[in-house]
């Protein structure tokens, strides 16, 4: 019986530390190739927040144009809002970058308006009171600290779309609005933008 018992241990097997050590090996290489691969075509599901918040804002602008003759840096008051309360997870903020054409009196029907006026009467004049004020809590022209991008309780991006998005164009017969985000945790601003005639472009492409 002992013997049978020393003959029957003697000839039981396992895994050498060299084996081990190959099989570890393996699973370093299989991830160090799958998790950034993942990772990038996570962050491209995650563009397509980007494309369909920009095509929403220039069907709202549109929209808009065809009743008042003229586009507007006002994007709430002529139809288009991202959700800025509550804690809702957002990669990219979306709008017109600053307010350098807001005021200009560049829109309207008869092109000689603020571009921040929402409601016209005659050819031009802006109504009293139909201005948008682009305040922080607002949130009705660009994306600001309200925006809850990446998901938190601040814009985790900035006040303003980066100067390279090109989106700060807006006349009575001409727009570009753009979004930011980052997409990657890179800390790198990923940039679409969209023009009158629905060009979508990835203006500065992170991925």
């Amino acid at each position: 019986m002992c013997n049978r018992l020393r003959k029957a241990l003697s000839q039981e097997s396992g895994f050498t530390l060299v084996e081990l050590m190959i099989v570890v090996a393996i699973i370093g290489i299989l991830a160090a190739i799958a998790i950034p691969n993942y990772q990038t075509y996570q962050a491209k599901a995650r563009q397509s927040e980007a494309r369909i918040a920009l095509s929403a804002a220039y069907t709202s602008e549109q929209s808009y144009a065809a009743e008042q003759s003229t586009f507007s840096t006002c994007l709430a008051a002529i139809g288009f809002r991202v959700d800025a309360a509550g804690t809702q997870r957002r990669f990219y903020a979306v709008g017109f970058r600053g307010t350098t054409n807001a005021s200009a009196n560049a829109c309207g029907p008869a092109a000689n308006a603020p571009c921040n006026c929402y409601s016209f009467s005659g050819q031009g004049a802006c109504v009293a009171g139909a201005t948008c004020t682009q305040a922080a809590t607002v949130n009705e022209s660009f994306y600001n600290s309200n925006s809850h991008v990446n998901g938190g309780t601040a814009n985790a991006v900035g006040t303003d779309i980066p100067t390279a998005s090109g989106a700060d164009v807006v006349t009575q017969t001409v727009f570009n609005i753009g979004a930011a985000g980052n997409v990657t945790n890179r800390g790198a601003y990923d940039v679409w933008s969209i023009d009158e005639n629905k060009t979508l472009a990835n203006t500065v492409p992170q991925l």
